[in-house]
């Protein structure tokens, strides 16, 4: 199910600031899906429970209803929205329109008009909560070009292969005891484990694009649902190297 906008209060492209502008979709598993942006910007995460309940039970009543009346739809007027919504749903291969509106009408293809706004809120609700503003952000974008320079230092044979890393991604000794952040609280999450041989090469790549991440978020790079940073000593664990990746040891 996909839900998409486009706010009046803003003119040509600068849909950034606009809730769903660039779609917002609720997989059948549970997850939802942001985007693609203008560049191909994806953001997905997992809805809770009783939350993806409510859709499905949305879907599973109406569905039905949905089928028969395909291609035939009722429109009324419509003067409450700032924005222009298409909400699609996708069943076996099918695209059905839920409903869509325009400046000044509400067209629905469900058996009632109420059916049609429960459909809108339920799912507006969740973008509200799940689609970040601003959207695309270069902020996060750039966050997440330097996290997708990790899996590749990530690759080992041995436990040898493996080192904890300091903030500036300096390999730490085994004999020494530091204290390693996990979660900073940032948009950025640290690399504090990786091949110090497969790292070299990039070391500089790693600190510019951390660099301009944080030149560019500037106070934004806190992330504001976030309390409390984590982290541990490194003579609390040692790094290991499973399934050929190096990781903090589980145990």
């Amino acid at each position: 199910m996909t839900l998409t906008t486009k706010c009046l209060q803003y003119s040509g492209n600068s849909q950034e600031k606009c809730v769903a502008a660039y779609g917002f979709t609720i997989q059948g598993d549970q997850h939802f899906q942001v985007g693609p942006g203008p560049q191909g910007q994806l953001l997905s995460g997992t809805l809770e429970p009783g939350e993806f309940k409510a859709i499905e039970d949305l879907v599973t009543a109406l569905l039905p209803a949905l089928a028969r009346s395909e291609g035939s739809e009722n429109c009324v007027p419509y003067t409450q929205g700032e924005a222009n919504e298409q909400l699609l749903l996708s069943h076996q291969g099918r695209e059905l329109t839920i409903l869509h509106t325009a400046e000044t009408t509400y067209c629905f293809q469900t058996p009632t008009l109420n059916e049609a706004e429960s459909f809108q809120q339920t799912i507006r609700r969740l973008a509200l909560k799940y689609y970040p503003l601003p959207f695309p952000d270069e902020c996060l974008d750039t966050a997440q070009s330097l996290e997708a320079l990790y899996p590749q230092l990530y690759a080992c044979t041995s436990d040898h292969d493996c080192s904890f890393l300091d903030k500036n991604y300096v390999p730490i000794p085994l004999e020494q005891t530091q204290y390693i952040t996990t979660d900073a609280c940032t948009v950025m999450k640290p690399l504090v484990v990786a091949n110090p041989i497969l790292m070299a090469p990039i070391r500089g790549q790693l600190l510019e694009t951390r660099r301009k991440a944080l030149e560019i978020c500037g106070a934004r790079v806190i992330r504001l649902n976030c309390s409390e940073t984590l982290g541990f000593y490194t003579n609390q664990a040692r790094p290991v190297c499973l399934n050929n990746t190096c990781q903090v040891n589980p145990s």
